[in-house]
């Protein structure tokens, strides 16, 4: 072995590959997932009812085994980019951040889409129920 060989092994050694690339943008894209199963049980199980699951592959899953299947699947998909992520994060390291900046980006959209829906329809819940005495008289109830 010459000299040559033996420093572009250090060097090699000094930088091993990482065993988990992108930790921070991970955690982020498992928090704003774990917010979306949330807010899609919060909105699926309120009392005056009135949504229903969108996405049909999410809602075959809630029909089979409820809400714990739907948590699952959400679970899974995540689950599932994580792992792609790292995969493409040992050829390139770029397009893993960038994929799970998409992804998360996407579920951030999802969220702020049920917010928005939650409070939309406590509104127009408030409102109907103002309204309603108003409403009886009128119609002579």
């Amino acid at each position: 072995m010459t000299k040559r060989d033996s420093k572009s092994l250090k060097k090699r050694s000094a930088n091993p590959p990482e065993f988990f690339y992108h930790p921070q943008e991970t955690l982020i894209l498992v928090v704003v997932s774990a917010l979306d199963v949330i807010m899609t049980y919060y909105l699926l199980t309120r009392d005056e009812g009135g949504f229903t699951e969108s996405n049909p592959i999410a809602k075959y899953f809630l029909d089979r085994w409820g809400m714990a299947g739907m948590a699952y699947f959400k679970a899974s998909m995540t689950l599932v980019v994580c792992v792609i992520t790292q995969i493409v994060a040992r050829k390139n390291s770029v397009l893993a951040q960038q994929v799970l900046g998409l992804a998360t980006l996407i579920i951030v959209a999802v969220v702020i889409y049920s917010v928005r829906l939650h409070f939309q329809h406590h509104q127009i819940s408030e409102m109907f129920e103002a309204n309603l005495p108003k409403a009886a008289l009128w119609l002579n109830v």
